[in-house]
């Protein structure tokens, strides 16, 4: 069976005008691609409701316009102290590409690619207005990707959503408070792998 990759499919309407109202968010293409020539596409970073900026198509970079009602970007980390690389080769169990950062002014978007369009993404949030949009993409990301929901492992947040796809990726969805994060691995980790990483993401927005 071929696995998924990276690219996603297209989210459902509803999805679609949220992402619209809220300023628009588009999608951006990791440089090198995988050994076959592919690139991997990253998955539709989530923006704040007053319209934070899409990322860069060409190099990832943020675009670091305010909301429209001229509120202050939220402060967070940039990909590399969110999760070193050195870090995330250790939850891939192999060495990836260098991160390729994404990131809005209200979100951190990071992408790392082992090759073949798959990897290791990560989207996280600080900023309230944006959690609808990450119960959003929960409901319908994953899905058009071949994801079935399956129980997430205990205790990881308020809210924990879970997704298993045919071909062995992986999709957790968790919130804690106003923050929340989802993370597809391009295999199904260990639980514990998956604690581990909730934990130190969590610790470090």
């Amino acid at each position: 069976m071929t696995r998924p990759r990276l690219a996603l499919a297209c989210a459902p309407l509803a999805l679609a005008l949220i992402l619209a109202a809220c300023g628009g968010s588009g999608s951006t293409t990791a440089p090198g691609g995988g050994a076959d020539g592919s690139t991997a596409t990253q998955a539709p970073a989530m923006t704040d409701a007053g319209g934070a900026a899409a990322t860069d198509a060409a190099g990832g970079g943020a675009d670091a316009t305010a909301d429209a009602g001229g509120g202050a970007a939220t402060t967070l980390p940039a990909c590399a102290d969110l999760l070193p690389d050195a870090e995330a080769a250790k939850v891939i169990g192999q060495t990836p590409k260098p991160v390729v950062d994404g990131s809005s002014p209200y979100s951190v978007y990071c992408t790392w690619d082992i090759g073949d369009g798959f990897g290791l993404t990560i989207d996280a949030t600080v900023d309230p207005s944006s959690v609808d949009l990450w119960r959003g993409k929960k409901d319908s990301v994953p899905t058009a990707n071949g994801g079935k929901e399956t129980t997430p492992p205990s205790g990881l947040g308020d809210e924990a959503y879970a997704f298993d796809a045919d071909a062995g990726t992986y999709w957790i969805f968790v919130r804690r408070g106003d923050r929340a994060l989802s993370v597809h691995f391009p295999a199904v980790p260990s639980e514990q792998t998956v604690r581990d990483l909730v934990d130190t993401l969590f610790s470090r927005l």
